[in-house]
């Protein structure tokens, strides 16, 4: 009949109107992606709301989709990305403590708490960092709690910069820098020690100044100092962990 015929051809548009609304939340999906994370980037607030359009629109469609729409954002990614690198690192003895900034000469110092080491994204600074930065020093300092210092790293006694202050002070003994390339055993440190350290490290104590001084601290640290630094080695590798600028008031006369 007229009407049979007249439903058959209107068939295959609704079937049409009815499915696209399914495609939509993937639509969404689609420029969501790319937009948010280009834009988290240069402008972290712009990402921010984007990312939540993208949500609120795919959640009155599909929550499969807005699920999805919030994983692959930078505010997923990001933070558990970071999360997963302070975990892995602690337990690999290759965390970073994570911050930003131009360092000093002591920010590279192993952290007295974590004993693991600092990195730096730099001076500037986008906002970001609560997504790159945070999440990861969390996941090192809980493990650390939990199971104690990074594995793979000094453990030893180590000294403040007053008591390296005292130390030189009270018992440091020199050495020539020619002689502590040549044989470090002569400290205490293992030939089998990174020999370029000695050299990268004279750069900083022992250019102008060719006797040098050193001392032991409670058999785990060796401090070797002119007037104005101190390094601290780790008396078991050799491997340097940390170094301070010496005030003033106790050079070497």
């Amino acid at each position: 009949s007229l009407i049979e015929m007249t439903a058959d051809l209107q068939q295959p548009e609704s079937r049409k109107d009815a499915a696209a609304p399914s495609t939509l939340p993937w639509r969404v999906l689609i420029w969501h992606i790319p937009l948010s994370w280009v834009t988290v980037i240069v402008a972290w607030p712009v990402a921010l709301i984007v990312t939540a359009a993208a949500v609120v629109k795919s959640l009155s469609m599909s929550y499969r989709c807005a699920a999805l729409s919030l994983i692959v954002s930078p505010f997923f990614v990001l933070p558990v990305y970071s999360l997963a690198s302070g975990t892995i690192g602690y337990f690999c003895g290759t965390a970073r403590l994570r911050s930003y900034g131009l360092p000093g000469p002591e920010f590279w110092n192993l952290d007295r708490e974590a004993r693991c080491h600092r990195s730096t994204s730099g001076c500037i600074v986008t906002g970001t960092e609560v997504l790159t930065h945070t999440p990861n020093n969390a996941a090192i300092r809980t493990l650390v709690r939990a199971f104690g210092p990074t594995p793979g790293t000094f453990h030893g006694a180590y000294p403040t910069k007053r008591d390296v202050s005292e130390l030189l002070a009270k018992s440091a003994r020199q050495i020539g820098v020619s002689e502590l390339q040549q044989d470090p055993r002569q400290i205490g440190l293992s030939v089998q020690s990174d020999l370029g350290v000695y050299t990268e490290d004279r750069r900083r104590i022992g250019v102008e100044q060719q006797v040098l001084r050193w001392a032991v601290f409670e058999d785990d640290t060796i401090v070797v100092a002119d007037d104005t630094r101190a390094l601290l080695y780790d008396a078991a590798t050799g491997k340097r962990y940390a170094l301070y600028d010496l005030p003033s008031s106790i050079s070497a006369p």
